[in-house]
């Protein structure tokens, strides 16, 4: 079947475009399979140009982050956000796709921004971000709702920049910090991490009042449990003031009674004075020893009532 032969003898045939007209499949200098770029307009000018580069053998260009739901080439290391952020229309921006990043050498960057405003194409930062990547999305916050923007995908990397062009508009104003994700070579430790496009290999926990994620922690190798506490505190009997144990929020792990005392010890949901949502009681004349487990979240702080018959305790909190 000579017919179906290319001229060097080898079988392989290429298949032919509409005009008619078709050639042999071409290879690179590498051996990889050269496929054909899009025509100017269409969003494949930052599509790869072989094989190689669309499984992750090679480098990707830019534009992998805030993709287009038409992007398809860009999916296949890629992970889907639901649409992308939000416009000030409430419609979907479709910059929908992040890459995947491992949380190994993962860490976070930020910096001030001039306020925005509503509409605002270009964020303004207070020192050139020099890690700021094309395409790469950015956390907003300190106006009344954070929100995330992507970098143009045309953007060059710069060491004096400090206006960073968008994809789309900020939509809320008053946004006054920025952060992003960049390469840490010792990992996150216990820092914060923004959540695009991770691709989890260790457990992780989330925190819905940042929407930022955490490594589980310890010591040595042994994980923190929820029953433990990480920290602790001693009171001892007696004491007639207020002692507040942790001003900010948390939880109230545990009560260990080192002291009996005649009066019942409550602890509250307070940073300052002993008010509030009761999260914790030490009955009274509680005998050494007793081990009270609480698990009680503190919204607002942990604030243990002073009075001179009160027991000796220890806490255990977060």
């Amino acid at each position: 079947m000579s017919g179906y032969l290319n001229s060097d003898g080898s079988g392989l045939v290429g298949g032919k475009l509409p005009g008619g007209t078709g050639e042999a499949l071409n290879l690179d200098g590498n051996g990889n399979l050269l496929i054909a770029p899009g025509p100017p307009g269409t969003g494949a000018g930052n599509q790869p140009t072989n094989l190689a580069q669309i499984n992750g053998i090679a480098p990707q260009m830019s534009g992998d982050d805030g993709a287009a739901l038409n992007a398809m080439l860009e999916l296949a290391l890629t992970a889907y956000n639901s649409g992308g952020p939000v416009l000030a229309s409430g419609v979907p921006s479709q910059l929908a796709f992040d890459r995947l990043r491992t949380w190994l050498g993962k860490g976070s960057q930020s910096s001030t921004i001039t306020a925005t405003s509503s509409g605002d194409t270009a964020l303004t930062f207070s020192v050139a971000p020099k890690t700021v990547l094309p395409g790469q999305a950015i956390k907003l916050q300190g106006g009344a709702t954070p929100e995330y923007v992507y970098v143009v995908d045309s953007y060059t990397p710069s060491a004096s920049a400090t206006s960073i062009p968008l994809k789309s508009p900020v939509v809320n104003a008053g946004q006054s910090s920025a952060s992003w994700s960049v390469f840490s070579p010792a990992g996150p430790g216990n820092a914060a991490v923004p959540g695009e496009g991770i691709a989890m290999f260790q457990e992780t926990l989330f925190d819905a009042a940042t929407g930022n994620l955490y490594a589980k922690q310890g010591v040595r190798g042994i994980q923190d449990v929820s029953v433990g506490g990480r920290t602790s505190s001693a009171i001892a009997a007696g004491v007639a003031a207020n002692t507040v144990i942790k001003a900010t929020p948390g939880r109230l792990a545990r009560i260990l009674v080192t002291a009996t005392g005649t009066n019942q010890m409550a602890i509250y949901d307070n940073a300052t004075t002993n008010s509030g949502t009761i999260i914790a009681i030490v009955p009274a004349n509680a005998v050494v020893g007793t081990l009270i487990d609480c698990q009680a979240i503190a919204l607002n702080g942990i604030t243990v009532a002073g009075n001179a018959s009160n027991p000796g305790v220890t806490i255990f909190y977060y």
